[in-house]
């Protein structure tokens, strides 16, 4: 069901396969954020926001909502969406 809803708009693909996870920024009752760098791109730092999917509890309408409202938000000294990633555990939001 995940699959099909973000289908057009999610990466089916391992984050850590393309980014190194760095240092721990926070965390919350869904997941964790992170720097990240890029594998491809080693001087650029982003934020990666991972959440748990099984702490969403069918919950993807939260997911649907955060990503409408990152892809919406561009701005060189705030945040930019650049990615979102589903693996089996997680999905990654990467600023």
């Amino acid at each position: 069901m995940q699959q099909s809803i973000f289908e057009h708009r999610i990466i089916m693909e391992n984050i850590g396969d393309l980014y190194k996870l760095g240092t721990e920024l926070g965390s919350g009752s869904y997941g964790i954020v992170r720097i990240v760098n890029k594998r491809s791109y080693k001087h650029k730092k982003y934020a990666l926001k991972s959440i748990h999917r099984d702490r969403l509890n069918d919950d993807i309408k939260s997911i649907e909502r955060e990503l409408d409202i990152l892809i919406t938000i561009d701005h060189p000294n705030i945040i930019r969406f650049e990615e979102l990633y589903m693996d089996s555990q997680y999905f990654n939001f990467v600023t």
